[in-house]
């Protein structure tokens, strides 16, 4: 039987939505009173709480998120699979990292809140603890990730003025909306992601046009010099206004990274890894010094939709190489 498999059939249908994660804290803490697992909770307001099991002081942490992005959508569990919102970001990863626990008290499981949110669980998790390495469980495809790009997010605004349709057609240059259109325009050449546009008005053209943009930072890439880049493209009367900012990071500690590659490869055989493309708890980890390696089954490219899967054969080789990197990491070669 596959022990992250089953936890994973029964986590999927609780709702931990970023900043609500307290039901499948419970759900998680009375497992873990049933095996006389100690562990440490840590509310960070309202109902969101860090979830800490294992040695205070420890070789290493198997970090993740409990919390989900606010997605309704039907869970799906056959016996091969389990699909549906948060199943690959990140609750397969939970069902790992807890089913780890049940097995080896050396390592540390760090369970976090408000990931796809604020990231207060990460920055709250630092306060306390700072293991030696840390294997963050995100979606990478099965592969190991040494490098995590960063990103820049804010409000792109632009402003003209309100005026009847037919006008706002003739004079292109004072509508909001056209500026907005063609600086979007002007950044397509950079890694952005337009997430949201509005601008009110039905029988008029509105003064105000805005764009909720994310940009992704490769490593290596310098934060104040994309936000330069973002703001020399805006058009005229139109401005950026920055919500979030982290840059990329990139692993180093050689031999952090040749045990790691030593497991992996007695588990899959061959070695494969990529950069992870998104931002993560694993920025803030290695920000403040702790080398990061990113891991986890699940598509990246499904992720934060309805088509999120996770095969039980992926869950089972993950866990495999997970014990043998907990060993490795934590007992030596």
């Amino acid at each position: 039987m596959s022990l992250a498999f089953e936890l994973l059939k029964e986590i999927a249908y609780i709702r931990s939505f970023s900043g609500q994660e307290e039901p499948l804290v419970d759900y998680l803490a009375m497992l873990l009173d049933e095996h006389n697992i100690p562990y440490n909770l840590e509310p960070l307001g309202g109902y969101s709480y860090n979830l800490v099991i294992g040695p205070e002081e420890a070789s290493l942490a198997i970090v993740t998120h409990l919390d989900t992005i606010p997605r309704e959508g039907k869970i799906e569990i056959s016996k091969d699979k389990i699909s549906g919102p948060g199943i690959a970001d990140v609750k397969a990863g939970v069902a790992l990292a807890v089913a780890l626990a049940l097995e080896n008290h050396d390592v540390q499981i760090a369970l976090l809140a408000q990931e796809e949110t604020t990231g207060i669980g990460s920055a709250k998790y630092l306060e306390r603890y700072r293991p030696r390495y840390a294997i963050v469980l995100e979606p990478t495809y099965s592969r190991l990730a040494f490098a995590g790009h960063g990103m820049i997010s804010g409000e792109i605004r632009c402003y003209g003025e309100e005026m009847h349709p037919d006008r706002a057609a003739i004079r292109k240059d004072l509508n909001a909306i056209t500026r907005l259109l063609e600086s979007l325009s002007n950044l397509s050449s950079l890694p952005i992601a337009p997430l949201s546009l509005s601008a009110e008005g039905e029988f008029y053209t509105p003064a105000e046009a805005r764009a909720y943009i994310e940009i992704s930072l490769r490593p290596k890439e310098k934060p104040l010099e994309m936000l330069k880049a973002i703001r020399s493209a805006l058009g005229e009367n139109c401005e950026f206004l920055l919500e979030d900012l982290d840059e990329a990071f990139e692993t180093l500690d050689e031999l952090f990274i040749e045990r790691l590659r030593e497991a992996y490869k007695k588990v899959y055989g061959e070695l494969r890894e990529r950069t992870m493309p998104s931002r993560t708890d694993g920025n803030t980890l290695a920000h403040a010094g702790i080398p990061v390696a990113i891991f986890g089954p699940g598509e990246f490219e499904r992720i934060h939709t309805p088509r999120e899967e996770v095969k039980r054969e992926e869950l089972e080789k993950a866990f495999e190489f997970l014990s043998l990197a907990s060993k490795v990491l934590t007992k030596g070669i």
